[in-house]
């Protein structure tokens, strides 16, 4: 017998677009499907017998939120693929995109896509006229992630400047110092944004799932590491393969990940579970003043936990800059040549793990590619979390429970046009 059941069509305040169908049966477990009805986008397809030099220029097209994440995978891939070797400051002012790209799109979500559902807003322009100073102090740090990112890679979206082994543009000392100057004015408005979303404790959902990051033994999560769970497991990226299953499903145009036969998370939670000793003084501050507990198994807690790692990453994006303005910043773009080779490459986007690999022949010729990226390596824990919410809802209204239903799913900041790579023809 149906007791309840939900049938949300176009989940909204998300990229791209998936329903959500929820079917409570008495004695049975929840039927979840999380149908994401984006349609299918070949990228892997379209590199086919490209050079190895255009490959993080078409990657970086996957998204236009987190596209800066995605040229560097691409980019590291590839270079680990032919044996390129960039040098210090390449790493350093990819990382400072990467930064960027946390800071835009962590901006975005916590106050544009989550926040509304918080104080009762159907979007962030109802929230206008009780909440103007929180809009205002959202649009200027979504602000400060793209002028990062454009200073770094010459544009907020679709990087010019990050090539294969280095870059073709660096940025001058002067706007470096411009741009210190303005993430170090942004403190107290990322603090401010912590606070705000400290304030809200409902709702819950406390289920024990298996969480994955890039840990690296020298800092938080971001730009390379190992592939490392908080259940004890840990492989090197190019392995990703036997840990990470994917498994297509009827009712969705991507697949869904898993590992072991378990789904797993990434994201902000993830990386907060795995390497919360690795952050910033101020971003521990501001962990105890709000009184978060770590570990934690509550995915609404992904929202707070990005406006942590929005603290933190001005902290670390000020302490690349002064390790920059140190040297003698000029392009710089490693020898390298066509030959034949195969790698992978990852490293932490926005919403989490986000995996590159590549296959070259000896004119450095595409042969193969795979790009497995977090909102994919996400769907099966977010189908678990459902059935875990799904008995909970009975005694809501229609409107109430479904938007129980929304805000989890809005949690994990869905990028579903990014995930839809499941028909891989090279």
């Amino acid at each position: 017998m149906v007791v309840a059941k939900f049938d949300i069509h176009h989940i909204a305040r998300v990229e791209g677009h998936g329903d959500l169908f929820v079917e409570l049966q008495k004695g049975k477990e929840p039927h979840v499907e999380m149908r994401v009805t984006e349609g299918t986008r070949l990228f892997e397809a379209f590199l086919r017998n490209q050079c190895f030099a255009e490959v993080s220029h078409v990657m970086s097209r996957i998204c236009g939120i987190c596209s800066h994440s995605h040229a560097v995978a691409a980019l590291r891939a590839v270079e680990a693929a032919l044996r390129i070797e960039p040098s210090h400051q390449t790493i350093q002012l990819r990382k400072l995109m990467l930064l960027g790209d946390m800071l835009e799109s962590h901006a975005l979500h916590i106050n544009f896509l989550a926040l509304p559902d918080y104080v009762g807003a159907r979007n962030i322009v109802e929230m206008l006229p009780k909440y103007q100073k929180e809009v205002q102090r959202a649009l200027q740090l979504k602000k400060l992630g793209n002028e990062l990112m454009e200073l770094v890679g010459g544009r907020h979206t679709h990087p010019l400047c990050a090539v294969v082994g280095g870059f073709t543009h660096v940025p001058s000392l002067t706007q470096l110092e411009s741009m210190k100057k303005r993430l170090r004015a942004a403190i107290p408005d990322a603090k401010g944004q912590i606070e705000l979303m400290g304030n809200f404790t409902d709702p819950q959902l406390v289920r024990r799932s298996q969480y994955l990051a890039v840990k690296h033994p020298k800092e938080y999560p971001i730009h390379d590491g190992q592939l490392v769970t908080d259940m004890g497991l840990q492989i090197s990226v190019p392995e990703y393969q036997t840990m990470i299953k994917e498994r297509n499903v009827p009712y969705a145009h991507a697949k869904f990940s898993e590992i072991k036969g378990t789904p797993f998370v990434v994201g902000s939670l993830a990386r907060l579970n795995i390497a919360y000793d690795q952050l910033s003084d101020t971003a521990k501050q501001m962990i105890q003043q709000v009184g978060l507990k770590l570990p934690s198994y509550d995915i609404f807690q992904m929202n707070i936990g990005q406006a942590i790692e929005y603290l933190h990453y001005l902290d670390h994006a000020i302490e690349i800059i002064d390790e920059l303005r140190r040297t003698k910043l000029e392009p710089h773009v490693a020898k390298h040549e066509a030959r034949a080779g195969m790698s992978a490459a990852a490293v932490e986007a926005p919403r989490g793990v986000l995996i590159h690999r590549y296959a070259f022949d000896a004119r450095g010729k595409v042969t193969s590619a795979d790009v497995i990226t977090p909102t994919a390596m996400n769907y099966a824990n977010i189908e678990a979390d459902i059935r875990a919410l799904a008995p909970t809802l009975q005694d809501l209204s229609k409107e109430e429970a479904e938007l129980k239903l929304n805000m989890l799913i809005r949690a994990y900041d869905p990028c579903i046009s990014c995930s839809v790579h499941y028909l891989h023809t090279c």
